[in-house]
């Protein structure tokens, strides 16, 4: 695609002269493209095996591949401890594919190749995907290629990836120059995109409000399904608190909020930062009449720090 706009099939649309303006006519083609059901094609982002700020990254790049190749973007989230419906609001299309029709969830859940950009990560008891691309050629694509030409005999393309892929695609020559057009820098660009399809659910934007304007929020994940790979051990928390303070001297920012699963980590915050911990976010209240609320709250604690960092406020995580 020589132009990064979002055209109606067969029909030639009106040149996006904005951000808002492409927005808005992504919004209404992908409209078009669920209810044409199987006639369609669709980008499907897999969110799997990862924790909240690797979905994020997933979630945007895969919206930015939806954009430039005018395909559906849908997102199956799974192996979480909460569901996207309860994190983020639709950003103005259906994406999740547990609301779509059954016929059409069906389709798209199909054993299909995967294009794959992450590490080929052995869980215990997860099995490995045999039918992942390769990530060196998927790497040539990002870079290289003309993605709606390449994918044109996919109805679904199915995207598993950890990684910001925005970069690669910035430093393709198809697209390049209507990015920088468009967006600026390829820090612009994620931002915007970011801004556009992250849109935090209310009991999520009800934590974002304690959190001031100046507030460094962290998010230290010390449970996970397997903790042996992903636990922080004191020694690293204590570099992490290091890393914060670091932070608050280059900038106004001086209160700090930590996010986090474990009560001895709580702790070891009010010993790091004394008064200046605004809330260990430790009582975080999940809404009633959530489905299983015990899931929700670990859901909650991951989502408010990174949501409030796409808001344009300050967070580092782990």
């Amino acid at each position: 695609m020589s132009q990064f706009k979002c055209i109606k099939p067969g029909t030639a649309w009106q040149d996006n002269s904005d951000p808002d303006t492409l927005f808005a006519s992504y919004r209404e083609l992908h409209t078009q493209l669920v209810q044409q059901q199987k006639e369609s094609k669709y980008l499907m982002y897999v969110a799997r095996y990862a924790g909240m700020g690797n979905r994020l990254l997933g979630i945007v790049s895969s919206y930015a591949l939806a954009l430039l190749t005018r395909r559906a973007l849908i997102v199956e989230w799974t192996d979480y401890t909460a569901y996207l419906s309860d994190l983020f609001e639709p950003p103005g299309f259906a994406w999740d594919i547990t609301e779509l029709p059954s016929s059409l969830r069906s389709w798209l859940q199909k054993d299909r190749p995967v294009i794959k950009m992450m590490p080929d990560m052995r869980f215990p008891g997860v099995p490995v995907d045999p039918t992942g691309s390769d990530m060196n050629s998927t790497m040539d694509s990002l870079l290289c290629s003309n993605l709606e030409k390449e994918w044109s005999s996919q109805s679904v393309v199915v995207v598993a990836t950890w990684t910001n892929l925005l970069p690669f695609v910035y430093s393709n020559p198809h697209y390049r120059s209507s990015i920088e057009q468009m967006f600026g820098s390829t820090e612009n660009v994620f931002a915007a995109l970011a801004r556009e399809v992250l849109r935090p659910a209310a009991a999520v934007r009800q934590q974002m409000q304690l959190l001031p304007q100046d507030t460094i929020a962290m998010h230290i994940r010390t449970e996970f399904e397997h903790p042996p790979r992903f636990q922080m051990t004191p020694s690293f928390e204590a570099t992490f608190f290091s890393c914060a303070r670091r932070i608050a001297t280059r900038s106004t920012s001086s209160r700090f909020v930590l996010f986090t699963e474990r009560p001895a980590t709580h702790e070891r915050a009010h010993q790091a930062f004394g008064s200046s911990l605004l809330k260990t976010a430790a009582e975080l209240q999940v809404p009633e009449g959530s489905r299983d609320t015990e899931r929700r709250h670990g859901g909650y604690l991951g989502a408010t720090p990174h949501a409030s960092m796409v808001d344009r406020r300050r967070a580092i995580k782990a």
